[in-house]
């Protein structure tokens, strides 16, 4: 397969998979319904004990022709640096192209269940991301049988080590899943590092599906926060307990219905632009939790987008 070496541009509108433990054909379909909505970018969980992230990009990549994926967002744990590399590199054959790499910390459950420990992970994303870089300039430590490519680099993070560093090494940083004060904070911080802010707002219209997304954030907000939004300490016990031991469903369901407002944002399409505009965002992020909901997600998103700053890459 010929391979494009000129670096893709995202785009203004991305979509993020959060289909739960996703199929491979679910992960196909899904490509193929932001590809034709007009999203310039789609990524894929990398999550403990789900599909392998690398693994069902491949049926994503088949399913499409323009469209950029890769995963939303890998971990620098899980897997050595030089084999996810490697999988960055093959992706990027595969696809003709049109790979990016997706980066963060991990999720909780590598502390809780896999025992690893991520207070570096600041430190960690920043030497991937470095190796990354040296090694598309051709300064690899490793005789790796592809090139490695030199591709956008996205990265996540809600606390403020983890946004400065993703502020400092990545392209692009995801900003989502925080309260309203806190989200101001967040963007204002990577932008001031170099990175682009990519705004996944929780709509209104997402509504049965929000505390699922809602758990991760409401747990690595600041401990204030959570007091402030209802979660004492027994609470908060109880629903990192049920994400380690009974799933995402039951933890989303300890989730008080009172916290909620404080991280969602109405469908109106002039309240959303405003707090884009507020954020400086250079790209609105579709978070996808059916297949079915894509087009109209992706179409709401575009006309946000519309107002955001030319040049979005």
């Amino acid at each position: 397969m010929s391979v494009n070496t000129t670096r893709r541009q995202l785009g203004s509108i991305g979509v993020i998979c959060h289909v739960m433990r996703p199929t491979l054909e679910e992960c196909a379909d899904l490509a193929a319904a932001a590809e034709d909505a007009g999203a310039g970018f789609c990524t894929f969980p990398d999550a403990l004990g789900w599909r392998d992230a690398w693994l069902i990009l491949g049926p994503a990549a088949a399913a499409t022709e323009r469209i950029v994926i890769g995963p939303g967002l890998t971990n620098p744990y899980t897997r050595h640096p030089f084999i996810t590399l490697a999988a960055l590199a093959t992706f990027h054959e595969m696809s003709g192209g049109r790979s990016l790499f997706g980066i963060a910390a991990g999720g909780s459950e590598l502390t809780a269940l896999a025992g690893i420990d991520r207070s570096d992970s600041p430190e960690q994303v920043r030497a991937i991301v470095d190796l990354l870089r040296r090694a598309a300039r051709g300064d690899s430590p490793v005789p790796f049988a592809l090139p490695i490519p030199d591709v956008p680099v996205v990265g996540g993070g809600r606390g403020p080590r983890m946004l400065a560093a993703v502020g400092d090494c990545c392209d692009v940083a995801y900003v989502w899943a925080q309260t309203h004060d806190i989200l101001e904070k967040a963007a204002a911080t990577v932008r001031s590092r170099g990175a682009a802010v990519a705004w996944a707002p929780l709509r209104t219209a997402d509504e049965a599906y929000i505390k699922d997304a809602l758990v991760y954030g409401v747990l690595n907000s600041p401990v204030a926060t959570r007091r402030e939004l209802g979660i004492d300490e027994g609470l908060e016990g109880k629903i990192r307990d049920q994400l380690m031991e009974g799933g995402m469903d039951r933890a989303a369901a300890l989730i008080p219905d009172s916290a909620v407002g404080e991280f969602v944002v109405g469908d109106d399409i002039a309240e959303a632009t405003a707090i884009a505009g507020r954020l400086e965002a250079r790209h609105v992020v579709v978070l996808a939790f059916t297949i079915e909901d894509v087009p109209s997600r992706v179409a709401w998103a575009r006309e946000v987008a519309a107002a955001l700053p030319s040049g979005s890459g």
